[in-house]
């Protein structure tokens, strides 16, 4: 090859693949780039507010700005907000699928946490092995509020803080207490370990309770729940929701629940059904009062005739 082609050649390829930039000035234009899609997205954002404001759909606009809160809340919970816990100690009960199923959960809670006004913070304990791999590829150390400790949670926490969330459990929880910390098993186990979460909580003498999910609600199916949907239920009152209101929120429709009615409202409803059953009947009886007086009527007016006649 002669010299003139390889000449050609090699400003041909520094075209194509230029030479290394310095770090500064890659992060100098990284910079500059972000800049630049910070920019246009804010627009986009407000065009798209603007538009939705227009056509009056209120439904767009909520959506649209709870978008935004959830990019601004991209901070740690305030100090003192509620705690959540995650048990993960049971990686070893657990096959590679589970393990990754487990992760994926806590990272949609770690989504969820973000979306609401009030968040709270994550606290993983017994942290590691596969778990703790796979959560370092999505960058967990930069979530805030987020929360790791290698011990059990009997040792990172104190026991007489902690509430450990178990469908055995005698007492249930109908409300939120924020100086407790609520733990959450983090297994997945297709029911194989069944109680064992419970009997975990009873040897470390901590205590337990239960979401009052068969108290609320009417299940088509066997009532089992997500690391996430208990994740969202805790969030849902700790936000201010009754515990209806948050069991309809994180319960998916596909399990085919009904709300059952409290007290009060069954009673207004039978108080309902009884004032109409007994309309119709009221409706009957006037009517045959009615029947009556018109009857006694045309009786006193033809004795009257009679008598005039004779």
């Amino acid at each position: 090859m002669r010299g003139s082609q390889r000449d050609f050649i090699h400003q041909l390829v520094l075209i194509i693949n230029p030479l290394p930039q310095s770090r500064d000035e890659y992060e100098a234009k990284r910079r500059e780039k972000r800049k630049v899609n910070k920019g246009r997205a804010k627009e986009r954002l407000a065009n798209e507010i603007a538009l939705a404001e227009e056509a009056g759909d209120e439904d767009k606009i909520k959506e649209l700005r709870m978008g935004k809160r959830r990019r601004r809340n991209r901070k740690p919970p305030e100090q003192g907000a509620l705690r959540v816990g995650f048990d993960c100690q049971f990686e070893h009960l657990m096959s590679e699928r589970e393990v990754i199923s487990v992760g994926r959960q806590v990272q949609c809670c770690y989504h969820h946490n973000q979306e609401f006004q009030k968040q709270c913070w994550m606290m993983l304990s017994s942290f590691g092995g596969d778990l703790q791999n796979r959560l370092e590829k999505a960058n967990y150390k930069h979530w805030p509020g987020v929360v790791a400790n290698p011990n059990r949670f009997d040792q990172a926490f104190k026991k007489e803080d902690v509430v450990y969330l178990t469908a055995e459990s005698e007492n249930t929880l109908e409300e939120i207490d924020q100086s407790k910390l609520y733990m959450i098993g983090a297994i997945v186990d297709r029911n194989r370990e069944k109680g064992l979460c419970h009997q975990l909580a009873t040897d470390a003498s901590v205590q337990t309770a239960r979401l009052p999910i068969s108290e609320h609600m009417e299940m088509s199916t066997r009532v089992v729940i997500t690391i996430d949907q208990v994740f969202q239920i805790v969030l849902q009152l700790y936000n201010g929701a009754t515990m209806t209101e948050a069991l309809a929120a994180a319960m998916p429709v596909r399990k085919g629940w009904e709300m059952k009615e409290d007290g009060e409202e069954a009673a207004q409803k039978e108080t309902v059904d009884q004032d109409s059953a007994a309309e119709p009947k009221l409706k009957g009886a006037t009517e045959q009062h009615n029947a009556e007086q018109d009857s006694a009527s045309q009786g006193g007016a033809t004795a009257e005739e009679k008598e005039a006649s004779s």
